[in-house]
C-alpha cells in the first residue's frame, strides 16, 4: 500500500501537461499562458484626454481663476475615435472627449467644469493648469516591446482586457482537460427516479462533474455501467476524446467489484490502494495513454480522494503552479488511528488573526452533510495517534480554491 506522497508522486511523474493551442479571447478565462506577450506598440498609441474639456497649451492658462478667467478662442471639436487634423495654436482651445487624441501643440486639459462657453466661439478657462494635467501619454500603460504578460500566467479578465487591447485576437495556452466520467453499481438510480429498495441516487456522477469543472476541467462524457464485466470493460474502452477518466466504485474487494479487473484487462494498472482515510481502495493507471482514476464509491470517500490526487493532476495537465501550503491549529484535540494520513472534514474560522480549524463532527464516508458543512480537510499525518488542540495542521481549502479565509497561513 503507497503513501499519499508515494502515490501522488508516481502520478504526477506520468501525467503530462496537455499541449498548448491557439483560442480566441472570448474561451480564455481561468486558463493558463504558454507563451510570453510582448507589445508590439504603445498603449495609449498617442496622447488622449482622461476627462471631457477643453485640449490647451498649459501656459496660456497662467492666472486663470474664477474672478480672472482666460479667454480662448474655440478652434476645434474632436471626439473619440477622431484624429485632429489641425495643430492647436497658442491662446486657442479645443473642446474634446474623454479618450479623444490630443491635437498637436496641445500639452494639458482643462476640465469642462472648470470653464464657460460663450456665445463668441470663445470659452473662458476658470482654472489655470500645468503641462500634462489630465493627458494620458502615448505608451502610460505599456510600452511598446515591454513584456507585458509571462508564460504560466493564470488569464483573469484583467489579462484578458490587456491582450484585447495590444491587439491580440487569441493566445496559446494549456487547454481545459477534457473528463470521461464512469460511475458503477447496480444500485445506482438517476437523482429524479424512483429508488427501489436497496438502491441508492448516484450522487457521485454529479459530484465529480462539479469538481472537474471547479478543477478547471470539461466533462466530455459521463455514463453509467452495471457490476458486470462486460459492461465496464465496453464502458472504460470507449474512452475517445478523453485526457483523464474517473471511475467511482467498484475498486474495494467485493464480489461485485470489478472496475480493477476491467482496467487490468484494457488497459494497466500503475498501483492500488493508498494509505489514505477516507479513499484507501484507489487505483491509478492507464487506458492507451490515458491516465485513468478509479475512485471509491462512497461519495465522501471519492470526493477527498479527488481534492486529494485528481484536482493536483488537473492543476498540472492545464499549467497550473502548485497551490500553496495553508496550516491552522486545531480547535480541539483529535483522537486518530495511526498508519493512514487522514483528511478530516473541518470548518477553518479567521479567530483573532489566525486561522482556527474545526473539525465537523460527522466524519462518516457516506455522510455528505459533512462535506456541506465543511470549507478545509484537516490533515493529519499517517504517524500520529493524536494530536492535540491548538496545534498546527495543514489545511486544504475545498472548493473553490480562491476563497481562503485571509487568516489560512501559507508556508
Amino acid at each position: 500500500m503507497r503513501s499519499v506522497d508515494d502515490a501522488l508522486d508516481r502520478i504526477l511523474q506520468t501525467v503530462r501537461r496537455l499541449e498548448p493551442r491557439a483560442l480566441r479571447l472570448a474561451d480564455l478565462c481561468g486558463l493558463v499562458l504558454a507563451e510570453n506577450i510582448v507589445a508590439a506598440e504603445d498603449l495609449p498609441p498617442v496622447a488622449n484626454s482622461a476627462m471631457d474639456g477643453y485640449a490647451v497649451v498649459a501656459a496660456d492658462t497662467n492666472g486663470a481663476a474664477p474672478g480672472t478667467p482666460r479667454a480662448l478662442k474655440i478652434t476645434d471639436t474632436i471626439s473619440a475615435g477622431c484624429s485632429p487634423d489641425r495643430a492647436l495654436m497658442a491662446r486657442c482651445a479645443a473642446r474634446i472627449m474623454t479618450g479623444a487624441p490630443l491635437p498637436e501643440g496641445a500639452d494639458a486639459i482643462v476640465r469642462v467644469e472648470h470653464t464657460v462657453s460663450g456665445d463668441d466661439g470663445a470659452v473662458a478657462i476658470q482654472q489655470a493648469v500645468s503641462a500634462g494635467r489630465d493627458v494620458r501619454p502615448a505608451g502610460e500603460d505599456v510600452r511598446c516591446g515591454e513584456m507585458v504578460l509571462k508564460r504560466g500566467t493564470v488569464l483573469r479578465p484583467a489579462e484578458i482586457a490587456m491582450l484585447a487591447a495590444l491587439g491580440c485576437p487569441s493566445a496559446s495556452v494549456f487547454p481545459h482537460p477534457r473528463v470521461g466520467i464512469v460511475t458503477t453499481g447496480n444500485e445506482l438510480v438517476d437523482p429524479g427516479a424512483h429508488v427501489p429498495p436497496g438502491h441508492v441516487r448516484d450522487s457521485n456522477r454529479y459530484s465529480l462533474a462539479a469538481q472537474v469543472v471547479s478543477s478547471g476541467g470539461r466533462v466530455c462524457f459521463s455514463r453509467r455501467a452495471s457490476d458486470e464485466m462486460g459492461a465496464i470493460e465496453e464502458a472504460l474502452s470507449d474512452s475517445s476524446g478523453a485526457d483523464l477518466i474517473l471511475t467511482s466504485g467498484g475498486v474495494s474487494v467485493g464480489d461485485f467489484d470489478l472496475v480493477t479487473d476491467g482496467i487490468a484487462r484494457v488497459g494497466r494498472i500503475h498501483f492500488s490502494k493508498v494509505a489514505i482515510r477516507p479513499g484507501k481502495p484507489l487505483v491509478f493507471g492507464e487506458i492507451r495513454g490515458t491516465p485513468i482514476f478509479g475512485l471509491p464509491g462512497n461519495p465522501v470517500s471519492s470526493m477527498v480522494a479527488f481534492e486529494v490526487f485528481v484536482r493536483p493532476t488537473l492543476d498540472q495537465m492545464r499549467g497550473m503552479p502548485p497551490p500553496p501550503r495553508f496550516m491552522g491549529r486545531l480547535a480541539k484535540s483529535v483522537e486518530h488511528k495511526a498508519g493512514r494520513r487522514s483528511y478530516l472534514r473541518a470548518r477553518a474560522f479567521a479567530e483573532n488573526g489566525a486561522a482556527v480549524v474545526h473539525p465537523v463532527s460527522a466524519q462518516g464516508t457516506g455522510q455528505i452533510s459533512s462535506l456541506v458543512q465543511a470549507n478545509a480537510l484537516a490533515v493529519i499525518p499517517e504517524d500520529r495517534d493524536r494530536m492535540e488542540s491548538g496545534e498546527l495542521v495543514e489545511i486544504v481549502p475545498l472548493w473553490p480554491r480562491g476563497s481562503e479565509p485571509e487568516a489560512f497561513q501559507a508556508v
